[in-house]
């Protein structure tokens, strides 16, 4: 079973992305979008696990957790991540970076000390609207509307990728809320 930590969106931020992404793709020839249900903002790919890990990822969700406050970030920055022929298009943290990146390096740290693979690259929180892009001789509108919202990060979800019916699928396994400092 694959599985990564994520914060989970409400539907209003969801339909904002799915608006940025149907703009986009007016200018693009082809790309493999992500699937309204499936936006979130991952802070740690774990990958697959085995007999016994599912319950040693949950205790250290709970572990983490209890010590990280309720926290609001911001959206907004467009950008791509490129490779070869194509791009991963992304929507980036205009605020709340630094929140986003510690309880990273909080569960980075649980899980190497469990035993996990640590990441291998430099942790850029963004949301990922699409991968393979590739964009026709059209630039990206200047007209893309902005979440001017807080967006608010309460809880962490354990969330399993798999496939069903053939559709990349992202799953809620299990979820703790941020317990620092609430009554």
């Amino acid at each position: 079973m694959r599985v990564f930590y994520a914060i989970e969106f409400e539907d209003k931020v969801k339909r904002y992305l799915k608006n940025v992404q149907d703009i986009i793709k007016t200018t693009t020839y082809s790309g493999n979008y992500t699937h309204y249900t499936n936006f979130h903002l991952t802070i740690k790919y774990v990958g697959n696990i085995y007999n016994g890990e599912y319950e040693e990822l949950t205790a250290i969700m709970d572990d983490v957790c209890k010590n990280i406050e309720p926290f609001s970030i911001r959206i907004g920055d467009l950008g791509a991540f490129h490779k070869k022929n194509s791009s991963i298009l992304w929507v980036g943290i205009t605020s709340g970076k630094q929140k986003l990146k510690s309880l990273f390096k909080e569960l980075e740290k649980e899980i190497v000390e469990s035993g996990f693979e640590a990441e291998n690259r430099k942790y850029r929180p963004h949301i990922t609207l699409g991968k393979k892009i590739v964009f026709n001789n059209g630039a990206i509108s200047d007209d893309l509307p902005y979440f001017d919202e807080p967006i608010e990060c309460s809880k962490l979800t354990l969330f399993q990728s798999h496939r069903v019916d053939g559709v990349l699928t992202y799953t809620p396994l299990y979820q703790k809320s941020f317990s620092k400092g609430v009554a």
